[in-house]
C-alpha cells in the first residue's frame, strides 16, 4: 500500500491559523498553497490524500471492465502499439502520476522524446501491481526473441569471459564485443 500518515487530532496553534487566514484573504492560490504546505502536519495530510487518490486511479486501471490498454494481449495490439496512446491513457486516468514522471524525467535535451521512458516506467509499475497488465513486457519479449538476443548475449559473454584466443588481449575482445553490440550479430 502507500505510506501511512499518523493521524493527528492536535489542532493548529492560534498563530498558524491567523497567518493562514491572512493568506487566504489574499485569494491568491499560489500563496495559499505555499502557506498550507509550510505547515508540516497539513502537508503530510495532503500528501496522504494525493497518494489515496493515486491508489484509487491505479486500482481502476487494473480492473477488467475499464482497465488499462496494457491488459490487451492480441498480436495486433502489439503491432499497433504506440507510446503516445499509453501516455494519453496516463494523462486522462492518472494525471498526477504522469506529472510526477514528467518532472523526474525532465531532460535538458529538447530533441529527446520523454514519452517512451515515462510510459515504460508506467507499464512496469502497473504490471508489478497486476500481472495481466503486460502488453509492453510482451512486446519486449517478442522483440528480444525475434531479434536473436539470446544468441547475441551468449556470443558476447563467451567472447568476454572465456579465453577467446590465448593471444588475443582482453581489450581487443571488449572492442569486438562493442562492435557486435553496435552493429548486430550476423545470422
Amino acid at each position: 500500500m502507500f505510506v501511512q500518515v499518523i493521524q493527528s487530532d492536535t489542532p493548529l496553534d492560534t498563530d498558524t491559523v491567523h497567518k493562514l487566514l491572512n493568506t487566504v484573504r489574499s485569494r491568491l492560490p499560489s500563496l495559499v498553497a505555499e502557506a498550507v504546505l509550510n505547515i508540516p502536519s497539513v502537508k503530510k495530510q495532503i500528501e496522504y490524500k494525493l497518494l489515496q487518490e493515486l491508489d484509487k486511479n491505479c486500482t481502476k486501471l487494473c480492473s477488467k471492465k475499464s482497465g488499462s490498454i496494457l491488459r490487451r494481449k492480441d498480436y495486433t495490439d502489439m503491432v499497433e502499439f504506440q507510446w503516445g496512446s499509453l501516455f494519453q491513457e496516463m494523462s486522462r486516468r492518472c494525471s498526477f502520476l504522469r506529472d510526477v514522471f514528467v518532472t523526474v524525467a525532465k531532460c535538458s535535451n529538447k530533441s529527446r522524446d520523454p514519452e517512451p521512458p515515462i510510459c515504460l516506467c508506467y507499464s512496469i509499475l502497473l504490471q508489478q501491481r497486476n500481472h495481466e497488465l503486460s502488453l509492453v513486457q510482451r512486446i519486449n519479449t517478442v522483440l528480444l526473441s525475434e531479434g536473436n538476443a539470446k544468441k547475441m548475449v551468449n556470443f558476447i559473454s563467451n567472447l568476454l569471459l572465456s579465453p577467446f584466443h590465448p593471444r588475443l588481449p582482453y581489450y581487443l575482445r571488449v572492442t569486438i564485443a562493442m562492435q557486435i553490440l553496435m552493429h548486430g550479430l550476423e545470422k
